[in-house]
This record gives C-alpha cells, sequence and structure tokens, in this order.
C-alpha cells in the first residue's frame, strides 16, 4: 500500500509538506508440516518532504517502537529525542518485521518474531545508521473476530538506560 497526504497550514504560519508511506507485507504457507507454520514479512518505508521537523506537527511526525512497530522497545522509544529524552519524532521512518506464525491446536498459536526500525531527523533515511531491533516470542488465542496476541521480546541492540530488558504486549489482531 502507498499513502501519500498533503499537509497545508490553513493559517499560512507552517510550510505545507507532503507525507508519504510505502508499506509491503507478504505471507509464505510453508504447511507441509502438522503444526501449519506461516512466514510473515512487512516492510515499510516513509518520507516527509516540504519542510523541517520543527515546522511538522508532533502528532503528524514519523515515530517507531511498540506493540504495532519494533516490539522489544517502548511505545515511540526508537528514534530521535527532544533535550529532556521524550520522543521527538522524525521525518523518515524504516521498519521491517519477519514472524514465523505455528498453529499449535485449531485455537491455539505460537510466533516468534524479528523487528527491526528506526526513525530519522532528516527526510531521507540514513542507511548506514544502526537500526534499532528487537526479537521475541508470541502466543496466539484465535477467536470468531481475530486473534488475542501476547507477546514478549527484548531489544537486541539495548541502548544504556534507555531501554528496558523486555517488553509485554497484550492485543487483538494480527500484528500486521
Amino acid at each position: 500500500g502507498l499513502n501519500i497526504t498533503p499537509f497545508f497550514d490553513t493559517l499560512g504560519e507552517a510550510s505545507p509538506f507532503i507525507k508519504s508511506r510505502f508499506t509491503a507485507s507478504t505471507y509464505f504457507d510453508l504447511s507441509d508440516a502438522d503444526i501449519d507454520p506461516v512466514l510473515a514479512l512487512r516492510g515499510s518505508i516513509g518520507t516527509i518532504h516540504g519542510t523541517d521537523t520543527d515546522n511538522v506537527p508532533a502528532s503528524k511526525r514519523f515515530y517507531a517502537g511498540g506493540g504495532g512497530s519494533i516490539r522489544g522497545f517502548g511505545y515511540q522509544d526508537v528514534g530521535p529525542r527532544e533535550i529532556d529524552g521524550d520522543p521527538a519524532g522524525g521525518l523518515a521512518i524504516i521498519e521491517m518485521t519477519g514472524e514465523m506464525r505455528f498453529k499449535v491446536t485449531e485455537k491455539i498459536g505460537a510466533v516468534a518474531f524479528v523487528d527491526a526500525g528506526q526513525v530519522y531527523e532528516d527526510a531521507y533515511p540514513d542507511f548506514g545508521s544502526e537500526m534499532a531491533v528487537g526479537a521475541g516470542v508470541g502466543a496466539r488465542y484465535y477467536t470468531g473476530f481475530g486473534p488475542v496476541r501476547f507477546d514478549v521480546a527484548t531489544p537486541i541492540n539495548r541502548r544504556d538506560q534507555a531501554d528496558g530488558n523486555y517488553q509485554i504486549y497484550l492485543s487483538i489482531g494480527q500484528a500486521f
């Protein structure tokens, strides 16, 4: 999927900008075994063009970290930070996820995953910079409206005191 959104300040106090994000996901059925394995892959890249970070409202910037992003890191904890240590968001983002999903029974499943990504201050990702990487395992309970997920993840490249040893996530629906 591709999402492109122009933003204009109706009062003319801020520069207009364009936020775009491309996300792709695919699934490989590896069901030669009784455990019905599925390899699920997702990648996403986004950018904001036309202005600098200060002219982009905080709610429109890119953030990463947490259950729907890079598990193992806290919510919005990956990327640039304000002077006080709060997440600042950025103008570019890269996210990648790989999951190996297994059905244990009709209603119970298990998953092993690796997530990676980064948020950047500039409008173009710096492919040479270090990515935040998290890995973990999870359990799934399949209901009629979607799976209930329980995941535990740890940051692989933990920043000194900035990241916890692990994160726990409870949610409804597939990760992607």
